[in-house]
């Protein structure tokens, strides 16, 4: 059975569209870890607040600040570092977002779904989508649409922290 000609050219164009789809993921991880990391600083303010709360029951301090700081900033650390590793959504996943917020009529995810194929309506699906996902302006567009948002409620880690300070 012969090949088809088309097997290998169904790739070339594909770059750009990973391109934005990586694009969109690295955000998305970023947004991600932004969230766990808040999340984590609140619960280690809360443990230092506990903390600050029990250090100050007996006449004189018995806990060790510096070493409590440095771990609770250590394991704040590692949870950032491990949201960013345990976010990664698929290319599937992305492409479906990417095209929900640009309004691309699932060019790219079903440019995913056929890129393997060496048909003629598969080639002209893939040529569609890296159109798309070269053009400057797709590109700019998904910078604008997935910014990495910070947390809305940030200011309760540093509130709770200052009052475990007063």
């Amino acid at each position: 059975m012969a090949k088809s000609r088309y097997c290998l050219t169904y790739t070339a164009g594909m770059e750009s569209v990973h391109t934005i789809i990586n694009m969109a993921r690295s955000r998305v991880r970023l947004s991600r870890a932004l969230h766990a990391c808040q999340y984590a600083a609140c619960a280690l303010a809360c443990v230092a607040l506990v903390l600050s709360v029990l250090d100050r029951l007996p006449a004189e301090s018995f806990l060790p600040w510096p070493v409590i700081a440095y771990g609770l900033l250590v394991l704040l650390a590692v949870t950032a570092m491990l949201a960013w590793v345990m976010a990664r959504p698929s290319d599937l996943a992305m492409a479906a977002l990417v095209d929900h917020r640009l309004d691309l009529d699932d060019r790219l995810g079903t440019a995913l779904q056929m890129a393997r194929r060496g048909d003629p309506v598969a080639i002209a699906v893939v040529k569609d989508a890296s159109a798309t996902a070269g053009d400057p302006r797709t590109a700019e567009q998904v910078r604008r649409t997935l910014r990495p948002i910070p947390p809305g409620n940030w200011w309760v880690p540093p509130s709770i922290i200052i009052a475990a300070l007063l």
